[in-house]
Formats: C-alpha cells, sequence, structure tokens
C-alpha cells in the first residue's frame, strides 16, 4: 500500500486499514518479499516485536473518538515464553515495556492516541498486549483513563495461567446468557415470543481485555439481531418501523441488564438500520470499592513491572471515558 487508506467511518473495515497502513509506514508491520520460489514471505521487524490492527466494538470507544481499534504487539521471538516449559526469557518485561512504550509513542507522533488498555497483560500470561488507539474528532479533547485504572485486578483471561473458566468459576457470558434466558431474552430460550417479539435475538461473545472499562470486575459483549421482518432488504430499503423496532428491543434488554446489576454501554453513534446490521452492547459489573490489589499485580510477574512506570501515560484524561 502506497498512499493512505481515506477513512469512512461508515466502513467497518476503514479504521483498521488506516492504522494498518501507519503501522507499516513506522515499520512496526510485518512486510511480505516475492522471493526466488515465486511464493512471498513474511519478514517481521527485528528486536521490536510485530504489531496488527484488529476492530474494537464501538461501545467501547472513548467518548467523541472519530475512530478506534486495538492494535496486537507481539514480542520479538527472543523475549517470548517457552510454551513448553513456561519459561521466561531474561529481559522479557524490560522488552515489553520499552517496545509497548516506543510504540505509543510511534502511534502518537503519527497523530493517534495509544495506551495499554484493559485488564493486565504480562510476558508471564500473555503471548502479547493490546493498546488502544484511537483519534478524537479534530478540536475535541485528549483527556485518558487514570493512570493504571486497572491495577486492582487480575490478568485478563484467557492466559497461561487461567486459560478457561471452571463450573465453580463462571464466566461472565454464561452468567448473562443465563440472565437473558430466565427472561425470554436469549436465542436459547424454550419460548421465542417469550416477551417480546425479536428482542430474544442476543448472541453473546467474551469481550477482549482492551474493551473492558477501567472499573469492570466482568465484562461481556452482547449482540443484538433485528428480526428479519426488521432488517434492511436487499435493495438497501428498510421497514417503516424498523427504527421503533430497534429502540424498544435494546432499551428492553439494557432495562433486564441493568436490573440485575450491570452497566451497560452502548455505542455513542446513534445506530441505523440503513447502515447497521446489529448493535453491540457491553455489559459489566464493576469492582467494589476497596478491592485489594492481587499480589501479581504488585509482583515481578505483574501490571507495574510488565508495563511502563506510573507516570506514563500522562494523567487527567477521565473525560472522554465518562459514560
Amino acid at each position: 500500500m502506497t498512499e493512505e487508506p481515506v477513512y469512512d467511518r461508515a466502513e467497518p473495515s476503514g479504521a483498521v486499514r488506516l492504522v494498518e497502513y501507519h503501522l507499516g509506514v513506522l515499520g512496526l508491520a510485518p512486510v511480505y518479499e516475492l522471493r526466488g520460489d515465486g511464493l512471498r514471505h513474511r519478514v517481521l521487524p527485528e528486536g521490536k516485536g510485530w504489531c496488527h490492527a484488529v476492530a474494537v466494538s464501538e461501545a467501547a470507544w472513548p467518548v467523541d473518538a472519530e475512530l478506534c481499534v486495538a492494535v496486537r504487539w507481539v514480542p520479538d521471538e527472543a523475549y517470548r515464553r517457552d510454551p513448553a516449559t513456561g519459561r521466561v526469557p531474561l529481559g522479557a518485561v524490560a522488552h515489553w515495556s520499552e517496545r509497548l512504550m516506543a510504540t505509543v509513542a510511534a502511534l502518537e507522533a503519527a497523530g493517534f492516541l495509544a495506551e495499554p488498555a484493559g485488564r493486565p497483560q504480562t510476558p508471564y500470561h500473555h503471548p502479547g498486549a493490546d493498546l488502544l488507539v484511537y483519534r478524537m474528532r479534530p478540536g475535541d479533547g485528549t483527556d485518558r483513563p487514570p493512570v493504571r485504572a486497572w491495577a486492582p485486578a487480575e490478568p485478563a483471561r484467557p492466559n497461561h495461567v487461567k486459560p478457561v473458566f471452571t463450573a465453580g468459576d463462571e464466566s461472565p457470558e454464561r452468567e448473562v446468557e443465563r440472565l437473558l434466558r430466565s427472561e425470554g431474552l436469549s436465542r436459547s430460550s424454550p419460548d421465542r415470543n417469550a416477551r417480546f417479539e425479536g428482542a430474544n435475538s442476543c448472541l453473546l461473545r467474551p469481550a477482549p481485555a482492551v474493551e473492558w472499562p477501567p472499573d469492570a470486575a466482568v465484562c461481556t459483549a452482547i449482540r443484538w439481531d433485528p428480526e428479519p421482518g426488521y432488517r434492511r432488504r436487499p435493495d438497501g430499503t428498510v421497514p417503516e418501523s424498523a427504527g421503533g423496532h430497534w429502540d424498544r428491543c435494546t432499551a428492553l434488554v439494557t432495562r433486564v441488564l441493568r436490573a440485575a446489576g450491570y452497566e451497560v454501554r452502548r455505542p455513542r453513534r446513534p445506530w441505523c438500520p440503513e447502515r447497521d446490521d446489529c448493535v453491540v452492547l457491553l455489559a459489566h459489573r464493576t469492582i467494589a470499592p476497596g478491592t485489594p490489589v492481587p499480589p501479581e499485580a504488585l509482583a515481578g510477574a505483574g501490571w507495574p513491572a510488565a508495563l511502563p512506570p506510573p507516570s506514563w501515560p500522562p494523567t487527567g484524561r477521565p473525560s472522554c471515558w465518562a459514560m
């Protein structure tokens, strides 16, 4: 790619393409070389690790951001955890800290805001780390979330220590799905018309750590799809009553979740049946005040040692994260 792609927020993959372009310009992404065997070979940056961009649910975007993606950074091969022995190479923690800071500095020099976000990711627990990368609308503020807002939290799942949730340690997806099913709002409900037409078209998925709000104890993503009669037609038109259907159903799902003690984040941009296929909400429970910081967050394997020091990133960014 030789020219910077034009960003169009209406195009779902537009933000990913734009950030991928800049990662390539900055020398942080793989390059592909055509060699004598006629095949394209991937060549990774030396000593830096490498990055690629992935989409982020709009419900997780900072307020007033015009684009937002997650940039996944993978450490250099010399500093990766050995999956056979669990051994973390000497210098891995410093490599993570230095390269994440350098990656953030490079992206911010390219006009983005970037920061580690979500529950802690460390070389002892994860194969790489995620950065939240976004750009604010011209003239809007650039406030950031509080420094180490996720410190009182265990390392993000899945990880090398806790890869799955056990029966006695229920995943947030199972908990929310059970709640929605009991209210007739889940696709697995015995009676699809038990509560409200269309409101049972919900699917759940784990919310990646980078999408978690700073105060979340658990977080899950809920995708709501309209009933077939209220979806966009092949010719691009939608039924007259589609807008009301979308508003009623998503409001009901939100109301049920909040009644059960969940905070619900929704996209700041109003959904539009003419443009959108579904609505993705983030449901989370907050960390109780006074929750102690776990030992691993203070030890060499934990958050402060694996990521940049408390003085970085700059303080004073709460406003764009207010919901």
